[in-house]
């Protein structure tokens, strides 16, 4: 469910999005559907010396299909994801094939991130021949904006004017997308992706044992001091998860979850926070500001500690993972888990074993001493994920075919058959009746298992706009059983997005002095305000006594300069 980060602005990750992207087999590079692991990579080859297999005059208008009227060959290169078992023969490739009349070849790349880093930053520096089209490959605006105006990459301004349709739907339904998408020289270097996850766009949640609330004799609370009493009332009662034992933690943090740290959604009741993947910045009427600079951060830290020296902070909070909070919340001896934060209960539950899975409800947002409610509205950011390098010899047909793929296949059913699989293999149309999770007729019901391995679709690879409607529309039933999918929906729609803020710093554009300018503060200001929470919440600095010293330390790692840089390109970009 999460959505992979970017490096753009520095603390952009990746939302997102959500909670979404997939993961590789090896760190080797096959070719299309190649068993044998053999490479598809173009041969060394410098200039654009690449011969045209069909003139641009071959092209229908836009948005018609086919998008060519003689078949064309394109070179796609992208990372391989573990479970997708096929790429050449997947059955979305044949469908898209067939649609668009552009045969697919693949260059795949390695499985972890640092591997297709330095793949990415091998094959960028060789001089060799690139394949026609990056998609979804790791990129940063950085080097987009670095190779674009080098002439490795193609602007894109004109051929979205001529040949753009879904892209112009989504210029004209997020006017701030151009901006986000539009490099210091003026140039468009990449198409965006746009996703509009409901549950993803509010995903600063946080789940509270409703077994033991119960259990206990507690309400559900709404401001820090009523959750510091709950946590007193789950640590003093008697063994509420019925083991035998008293080692009931009653509130758990983990450091790779999504949204899972202690100071993102705790915090929020006294300084807006985003968390560590936003390296606690926030915008402030146009302002970047950091959290951690903030007078409401101390008393946020103070009230960690006080929990924390209580006895109500798990102590393994700053080096717990998500895997080992599955064991606490589903291990032999029960459930031992209060509370947690994260986007989504499959992060630290297995959520297909009943039991711990139905004890944990959402928390709205608490309230700050104003009575204010707010939480981070995740706006649908244009993350740069298809590249057009020199070398592709009919760039207007590759344009054509990225525009396609920001299709809204929500209701273009038929192009659901390749962004999902083929109906009746991955999904089916449920019958008149059956609502969908945003209570309307649904329009599909899907009858494969997420992550499950496969050759029927491309995963999040070929999606450039992911509409909300898409898991609006989703079938679900209503049986009582267990779904995940509806849970996250009726939180971010009830409980969240009533209070989303528009607090979340949106991508930027940085010219290379800039980028190399705030490159190293960046990562000594994460370390550094990551270790300080730490220290203050387990008492090795006194908050009080410390403060001072503390933010004298963050400006001598070159805070000012940091912030004023990314402002400066911000107000470039935005104003």
């Amino acid at each position: 469910m999460r959505k992979r980060r970017s490096t753009r602005f520095a603390v952009i990750v990746s939302v997102v999005l959500c909670l979404l992207l997939a993961a590789c087999t090896s760190g080797t590079d096959s070719g299309k559907g190649d068993p044998a692991g053999k490479s598809s990579e173009p041969k060394a080859e410098t200039g654009n010396s690449a011969s045209p297999t069909a003139k641009a005059s071959d092209m229908t208008a836009p948005g018609e299909f086919p998008i060519v009227t003689k078949k064309q060959e394109i070179s796609m290169y992208t990372p391989k994801i573990s479970w997708i078992t096929e790429w050449e023969n997947n059955a979305a490739t044949k469908w898209l094939e067939k649609k668009t009349n552009i045969d697919v070849n693949f260059v795949l790349g390695p499985e972890t991130a640092e591997e297709a880093k330095q793949k990415l930053n091998l094959m960028l520096a060789s001089g060799s021949k690139l394949p026609d089209v990056f998609m979804k490959s790791g990129l940063s605006t950085d080097q987009i904006a670095t190779y674009g105006s080098q002439g490795l990459f193609l602007p894109l301004n004109d051929y979205i004017e001529k040949y753009g349709t879904n892209y112009k739907k989504l210029i004209e339904k997020y006017p701030n997308l151009l901006k986000q998408i539009t490099a210091p020289d003026g140039k468009i270097y990449a198409l965006p992706y746009v996703a509009e996850c409901m549950h993803c766009m509010y995903s600063q949640r946080f789940w509270i044992n409703q077994k033991w609330l119960d259990a206990a004799g507690q309400k559900m609370p709404t401001t820090p001091d009523e959750l510091y009493n709950v946590f007193m009332a789950f640590k003093q009662a008697k063994d509420l998860n019925g083991n035998g034992k008293q080692d009931e933690i009653p509130l758990i943090a983990t450091i790779d979850g999504w949204n899972g740290e202690l100071t993102g959604f705790l915090m929020n009741p006294f300084v807006p926070s985003n968390g560590k993947a936003y390296g606690w910045l926030y915008m402030d009427n146009n302002q970047v500001k950091a959290s951690y600079m903030q007078d409401g951060w101390k008393d946020g830290l103070k009230f960690l500690k006080k929990m924390y020296d209580d006895g109500l902070i798990d102590k393994e909070a700053f080096s717990l993972k998500a895997s080992q909070a599955k064991v606490l919340i589903g291990g032999p001896d029960g459930n031992r888990v209060g509370a947690f934060a994260d986007g989504a209960l499959s992060s630290v539950i297995d959520i297909g074993v009943k039991g711990a899975r139905d004890d944990f409800v959402v928390v709205p947002p608490l309230k700050g001493a104003s009575g204010k409610q707010i939480t981070p509205w995740y706006e649908p950011f244009g993350s740069p994920s298809f590249v057009i390098t020199k070398y592709a010899a009919n760039p207007e047909v590759a344009f054509r075919l990225g525009d396609a793929l920001a299709t809204d296949y929500s209701r273009d059913l038929e192009w659901r058959n390749f962004f999902y699989g083929p109906e009746g293999d991955t999904w089916v149309k449920p019958e008149q009746g059956v609502k969908g999770l945003n209570g309307q007729q649904a329009l599909w019901k899907q009858t494969f298992q997420w992550g499950t391995p496969n050759d029927k679709f491309w995963a999040t690879t070929g999606i450039l706009y992911a509409s909300a409607d898409d898991k609006g529309t989703l079938a679900v039933t209503n049986d009582g059983s267990f779904n995940q999918e509806q849970i996250l929906w009726d939180a971010a729609v009830k409980d969240y997005k009533p209070h989303g803020a528009s607090i979340i710093p949106p991508p930027i554009f940085y010219k290379t002095d800039e980028a190399e300018a705030i490159a190293e503060p960046k990562t000594q200001l994460t370390n550094y305000v990551e270790k300080s929470i730490m220290e203050f919440v387990t008492g090795k600095k006194d908050i009080d006594k410390d403060w001072e010293a503390y933010k004298k330390d963050i400006e001598n790692l070159g805070f000012s300069k940091y912030v004023s840089t990314m402002q400066k390109a911000y107000d470039r970009q935005y104003k």
